[in-house]
């Protein structure tokens, strides 16, 4: 139900945007870190907290008598196109942005086994095909006319993931319960992000995202359920 009062509430801004507003085409790109939430059977649903971040970017260490676990973080990139439209009132420094996006991220993750006998590490890699919705407002801090300015925004962006490769998508379609729902996911996020216009028509930004949460409706142990963030910069053009 939530979800879908906040698809409607972007396709209003969207309608706000036909309307008025100056439209855009874009490309954005940068680094995605994840940690991997286990949801056992059936469907998940979690907020992550924001303790939790930090697993994004350090590994995590477990020892007993037998040997050592490490096991990294998920890292890789992402990147994608996007369109929408903004306008902006209040002698153009409050604005209000709506976009939706259709991108490529791609994830690594390394573990390493350490006994007395022996050291033994694998490498998986997986591969998403992404789809979003985001909706921003935007403050200028700074601007010249309706040439240059610069400014912050924030917001948030609703994504589908869909797992396209990787070892564990083999896995999952080898089992007799599969059905194609097992290697999507959901993700609210936060946008953060600072922007610089150009020349009236270039706009270069910013930007971080940081998960609010995410979602999944996995048969089994599921890592195509990940709490991802992506530190991005990415290029608009506006008409």
């Amino acid at each position: 139900m939530k979800a879908s009062r906040f698809y409607l509430f972007i396709l209003f801004m969207m309608c706000i945007g036909f309307a008025q507003a100056k439209f855009y085409i874009g490309i954005e790109g940068g680094y995605t870190g994840a940690t991997a939430v286990a949801n056992g059977m059936g469907a998940y649903y979690g907020r992550p907290h924001p303790d939790s971040w930090e697993y994004n970017f350090k590994d995590m260490v477990f020892s007993s008598q037998s040997g050592t676990l490490k096991i990294e973080p998920f890292g890789g990139m992402n990147f994608g196109i996007n369109f929408g439209a903004e306008e902006f009132y209040l002698d153009d420094y409050l604005g209000i942005r709506w976009g939706i996006g259709l991108g490529y991220s791609s994830l690594s993750q390394f573990v390493q086994i350490t006994t007395a006998d022996a050291i033994s590490s694998t490498e998986e890699v997986f591969e998403f095909l992404d789809t979003s919705l985001s909706l921003d407002m935007m403050i200028n801090l700074w601007r010249e006319d309706d040439d240059y300015a610069v400014g912050i925004f924030g917001g948030i962006q609703g994504e589908y993931h869909y797992l396209i490769s990787g070892s564990f998508r083999s896995h999952l379609k080898a089992l007799d319960s599969f059905t194609y729902k097992d290697l999507s996911s959901f993700s609210l996020d936060g946008r953060l992000g600072l922007s610089v216009l150009i020349a009236e028509h270039h706009r270069v930004e910013f930007l971080s995202k940081l998960p609010i949460l995410v979602a999944g409706d996995n048969k089994t142990y599921s890592v195509s359920v990940l709490s991802k963030i992506s530190l991005n910069v990415g290029y608009k053009y506006l008409f």
